[in-house]
């Protein structure tokens, strides 16, 4: 049995600021603006693979639990089909002899 997995992504933000007296801060943000928004933008595209890594992971074992299955009932119907034909195949047999049989009636001689 399969159970339903719901996947949750649930990301909060918050960056600490430094405090320090405004003419620091205003140069200290004027000098380090440029590698935040880096800092920034390598962080986005890192949660973004792994979020698509994430979610391909997820459609690979959903997908690998498909085939499974599948194969699984295929196993199964090719099984009961080789036993329907073998029967067949007997019934065949005793069914050919007894029209061969020399006791049997001669309406079914041939």
């Amino acid at each position: 049995p399969i159970s339903p997995q719901i996947d949750f992504d649930i990301t909060v933000e918050s960056e600490p600021r430094l405090e320090l007296p405004i003419s620091k801060a205003k140069e200290l943000a004027e000098h380090s603006a440029p590698l935040q928004e880096g800092i920034m933008t390598i962080d986005a595209r890192l949660n973004a693979i792994h979020r698509t890594q994430r979610y391909f992971r997820t459609r690979e074992n959903r997908n690998f639990d498909t085939v499974v299955s599948t194969q699984r009932k295929i196993f199964w119907y090719s099984v009961i089909e080789s036993l329907v034909i073998i029967g067949i195949s007997v019934a065949q047999v005793f069914v050919v002899r007894h029209l061969f049989e020399k006791g049997s009636t001669k309406r079914y001689r041939v």
